[in-house]
């Protein structure tokens, strides 16, 4: 919030914070009103859903699993649980960079694990077994070190995700106690990706200004110490659920026809 002030010299009527977890693989979403005091009022419920950047990772071992096969995929991740994550971590970090926006080649470093699994000695190495499933021009692996997987693949990784995502803002800003939103900040760890910030720029970028914090991934952490320091921060909120603490019955008739014999004994 201070950032918007500072950028902008005065004070937002609305704003809007959407905020993606990569660890749980979610979306989450909250609007708030900055008020002229300096508190935070929610105006609509948060709202959300499994779209987060985890999901792009499972989009990764997919692929993996309908080159290499599930079974071996598997058995590697069980028998080499350090070279795995290893794997999975460089990937994690490749996914956020700007060469897939920029049309550059993805390089994900392979463990030399992973790669003894096809000697090329038996004529059956690793990019013989990928010429089975695509062309080297998509995807091959590199001085038999880098995985090397070219724009339209990666895409292809992205695309399931950031399509329910922008599905998910665009039925959220259609909500009438949204027309007063400006600014969109995107944080959490799935908002360092740029191609997730480019695709949200062109679908949003002519209505709303999108701004995304230097550290992103921290923004979750550092805003949960603040309210910490501060719970009186927010004026109120908005449940999305209540819980109703009465019931009332409805009456049945059960056949009954005389008034008298209908009323409810007390």
């Amino acid at each position: 919030m201070a950032l918007v002030h500072r950028l902008n010299g005065t004070v937002p009527d609305t704003t809007v914070r959407g905020g993606r977890s990569i660890g749980c693989g979610t979306l989450d979403v909250t609007v708030h009103q900055l008020l002229e005091t300096g508190a935070i009022r929610e105006i609509y419920k948060a709202t959300g859903g499994g779209s987060g950047g985890q999901n792009v990772n499972g989009q990764f071992r997919a692929l993996l699993e309908s080159i290499f096969t599930k079974r071996l995929i598997e058995n590697y991740a069980r028998q080499n649980p350090v070279d795995w994550l290893y794997l999975m971590n460089d990937f994690e970090v490749k996914k956020r960079g700007k060469r897939l926006c920029e049309g550059g080649t993805t390089r994900v470093r392979l463990p030399n694990s992973f790669i003894g699994k096809f000697p090329s000695h038996t004529g059956w190495d690793i990019n013989t077994v990928i010429q089975q499933h695509y062309s080297l021009n998509e995807i091959k692996v590199l001085r038999n070190e880098y995985l090397c997987l070219e724009p339209r693949i990666m895409k292809q990784l992205f695309n399931p995700v950031l399509d329910d995502v922008i599905a998910h803002l665009s039925k959220l800003f259609a909500k009438p106690e949204l027309s007063g939103v400006k600014y969109v900040f995107l944080v959490g760890g799935f908002a360092d990706s740029v191609i997730l910030q480019e695709r949200i720029r062109n679908h949003f970028g002519h209505t709303y200004r999108i701004l995304v914090p230097q550290y992103a991934s921290l923004a979750v952490v550092q805003g949960a110490v603040m309210f910490g320091q501060k719970p009186d921060l927010f004026e109120s909120r908005i449940m999305t659920t209540t819980y109703g603490i009465r019931v009332h019955t409805l009456f049945r008739d059960y056949g009954l026809s005389s008034p008298e014999s209908r009323k409810r004994k007390s």
